[in-house]
């Protein structure tokens, strides 16, 4: 048997006459309401600044140079051998539980060389000023590996730095095996 008086469907949102001020009445929005439009505008705001962010500069010359030279075959296998000590380093002060400033401060105050030093002390300023470890390490493209960068950028998202410090010194040590 069908019902003789239907009721009607229940709306799924309230119409907007529901909420119209009544004539004579002012409509303010609430705290909550201004806090969620803040909160609205500023993830729209990241959003933003996440897809349009600029590529890096074009290198110049001389950086391509650099880095053409430091992935010559003879200077990667002399080279290999602090990239691997800085990123064992790096590594152990990760999971020490110091800060990446902090840790790569005292590994500039122990870096191999002096060229190593400067992109050392060069990514870490970078890093204190607020800028990603990821991209402090792109400045300093001749002396960090495109791959390793990249891995240590998802890395430093992720939340999971020491994990993939491990892979790549891991990979690194097994290059270096093939190489001798």
């Amino acid at each position: 048997m069908s019902d003789p008086n239907p009721k009607p469907p229940r709306p799924l949102a309230p119409s907007p006459a529901a909420h119209a001020p009544r004539p004579g009445e002012t409509q303010t929005p609430g705290p909550a309401a201004a806090r969620d439009a803040r909160e609205s505008e500023l993830d729209a705001r990241a959003s933003f600044e996440r897809f349009t962010q600029r590529p890096p500069p074009e290198p110049t010359l001389g950086e391509k140079l650099r880095r053409t030279w430091s992935r010559h075959p003879f200077v990667a296998l002399i080279e290999h051998r602090k990239r691997v000590m800085f990123y064992r380093q790096f590594l152990s002060m990760v999971r020490s539980g110091a800060g990446i400033p902090v840790a790569l401060a005292q590994l500039a105050r122990w870096a191999p060389s002096a060229g190593f030093r400067v992109a050392i002390e060069g990514v870490a300023r970078e890093v204190t000023r607020g800028t990603s470890l990821g991209e402090a390490l792109r400045r300093h493209a001749s002396t960090f590996d495109d791959t390793n960068v990249e891995l240590l950028v998802f890395a430093e998202q992720s939340g999971s730095l020491d994990k993939v410090l491990a892979r790549i010194i891991d990979y690194m040590e097994r290059m270096q095996k093939l190489r001798w």
